[in-house]
């Protein structure tokens, strides 16, 4: 029953995604454009979506109403004011404390082992995202 409106909001954005892709231009298998990767993952989302719409549509009418979380929606806006603060904190001091949060909403821990896998994890993307493959990331005002 809550799959029906999820899925036509999912197929609006796949079309508006196809859209903005072809008027990028896709481009060959050969030879990918600009739009070329970002259009099929947005036919994906469209058949995704219809999915959804589709089990929306065969749900029992009595079925229970299935509520959130309340800790899906901190790990939201955990996500979501990492992405605000990422320039000004920097990768590593974001992430880390994104890690922390997220971990300690998984699963109580102590807080030396959550530190400890919250540092871990953020070496470890640091290492294979900022070394390895030389992906940039924001300094922050610590240097770091």
């Amino acid at each position: 029953m809550r799959e029906t409106p999820s899925g036509f909001l999912f197929l609006g954005l796949s079309l508006f995604v196809v859209g903005e892709s072809l008027r990028m231009g896709t481009g060959t298998m050969k030879e990918p454009g600009a739009g070329f990767l970002s259009l099929w993952a947005g036919v994906i989302l469209a058949v995704f979506a219809l999915a959804l719409i589709i089990r929306g549509w065969k749900a029992d009418k009595g079925a229970a109403r299935v509520r959130h979380s309340g800790v899906t929606l901190i790990a939201l806006i955990a996500l979501f004011v990492y992405s605000l603060i990422m320039d000004v904190a920097g990768f590593v001091v974001a992430t880390f404390f994104l890690m922390a949060v997220l971990f300690h909403l998984a699963q109580r821990r102590p807080w030396w082992a959550l530190l400890g896998i919250s540092a871990l994890v953020t070496a470890v993307a640091y290492v294979v995202f900022g070394i390895i493959l030389k992906v940039y990331f924001p300094v922050g005002f610590l240097g770091i």
